[in-house]
C-alpha cells in the first residue's frame, strides 16, 4: 500500500470499520454521514456500548456525536485513552460547539479532528478518508516495527508487551489466558549440520505452521529467541491449549524434514511447554512464562519432540 500515491478508501487493502456513536438511527447508519458506502459501519447509542464495541472488535476509527443523550463526549475520550488496547482508535468529533475553548477540549482529550454541525457530508467524508489512511500508514508502520524480519512472526518486543496487557484483562474480566512455548529440537546441531539456509527455512516453517493453527483475531505467534517460538491464547483454557500443541507437534513433525543430528527423531520436531493462568491470584506475566519455561524443559528432558503443560496455581 502507498499512501504516498493514493489518497481514496478503494487504495487500501481491506474495508475499513467505522464505529458511529449516534442516536439518530439514520445517521448512525453511515448514510446521513456519506460514508456507509466506503466503509463497514457499525453503531453505538451511548458511551457504554461504545467501550464495549471497541473492546470485542476495534473501529478503525470512531465517529462521535458529542449530543448524545446520557453519554458526555469528553469523558468517553478520556475512557478511549486511557487504555492501551484503545488508545490509538482515531476519534472525530461531531459537535454544534464552535467556540475555541470547546474544540480545544476535544483536541486535548484526545480526538484527532472535529466537524460542526449541521454536516457537510462532502467535508466529512474527505476528513474520514485521511484519517483512515494515516491510520491504516500508522498500523502498517507499526506491524512492521514489530515483526521479525527472518520469519514474519511477531517480534520479543511486541509478545512482551502483549502479554503485560492480556494479564492485566484476564484479571480484570475472570478469564482464563494460556500460551505455547515451543523450541525446535536440537536446532543448533540441525543448523550445524543443514547449513544456515537451511535453519531458517526451518524456522519459517515453523512460524508458518503456528499461524496455520490460530484463527482468533486476539492470538498471537512471536519468535521469542533463536529457535523458539510462543503464542499467546487470550480466553483460552488449559485442555484446549494443549489440544492446540499436540496439533503443531504433529503438524512439524508430519512434514518429514530430515533431521540426521536429532536425538528425538529422525525428522526435525519441535518440544513445547504448556502454562494457563485461571484466577487473579495468579501472579503474573513473569510466574505465567516461568512455569511455560518449566513445562518446556519437562518436555525436552523426556526425548523432544512431545508437549508438557500445566496450569498455574499461586496463592
Amino acid at each position: 500500500m502507498n499512501l504516498t500515491r493514493s489518497n481514496t478508501l478503494a487504495s487500501l487493502p481491506r474495508r475499513p470499520k467505522v464505529l458511529v456513536v449516534d442516536s439518530e438511527p439514520t445517521r448512525s447508519q453511515g448514510a446521513g454521514y456519506g460514508i456507509g458506502t466506503d466503509c463497514e459501519v457499525y453503531t453505538a447509542a451511548d458511551g457504554s456500548t461504545t467501550i464495549a464495541l471497541c473492546t470485542q472488535a476495534p473501529p478503525d476509527l470512531l465517529l462521535l456525536d458529542d449530543e448524545v443523550p446520557g453519554t458526555d463526549a469528553l469523558q468517553l475520550l478520556g475512557q478511549l485513552k486511557s487504555s492501551q488496547s484503545l488508545r490509538d482508535i482515531p476519534v472525530i468529533l461531531i459537535t454544534a460547539h464552535t467556540d475555541s475553548d470547546q474544540e480545544t477540549a476535544y483536541l486535548d482529550a484526545g480526538a484527532v479532528d472535529f466537524v460542526t454541525k449541521p454536516v457537510n457530508p462532502s467535508v466529512l467524508r474527505s476528513r474520514v478518508t485521511t484519517h483512515l489512511l494515516l491510520q491504516f500508514q500508522s498500523d502498517q508502520l507499526r506491524t512492521m516495527a514489530f515483526r521479525d524480519r527472518l520469519t514474519g512472526a511477531y517480534s520479543r518486543r511486541y509478545f512482551e508487551e502483549q502479554i503485560g496487557i492480556e494479564c492485566g484483562r484476564a484479571q480484570r474480566d475472570g478469564t482464563a489466558l494460556s500460551l505455547l512455548l515451543i523450541a525446535i529440537d536440537h536446532f543448533s546441531a540441525y543448523h550445524d549440520y543443514y547449513g544456515p539456509q537451511a535453519g531458517e527455512d526451518a524456522l519459517r516453517l515453523v512460524a508458518r505452521i503456528l499461524e496455520s493453527q490460530l484463527h482468533r483475531p486476539g492470538d498471537l505467534v512471536a519468535r521469542y529467541s533463536d529457535e523458539q517460538f510462543v503464542c499467546l491464547l487470550p480466553v483460552t483454557d488449559f485442555e484446549p491449549t494443549m489440544q492446540l500443541g499436540e496439533k503443531v507437534e504433529k503438524a512439524v513433525r508430519a512434514r518429514g524434514i530430515g533431521h540426521a543430528s536429532s536425538a528425538a527423531a529422525p525428522v526435525v520436531t519441535v518440544s513445547i511447554g504448556v502454562a494457563t493462568r485461571r484466577r487473579a491470584t495468579d501472579g503474573g506475566a513473569e510466574a505465567f512464562l516461568r512455569l511455560a519455561d518449566e513445562q518446556l524443559g519437562q518436555a525436552k528432558a523426556r526425548g523432544g519432540g512431545r508437549v508438557s503443560g500445566k496450569v498455574l496455581n499461586r496463592t
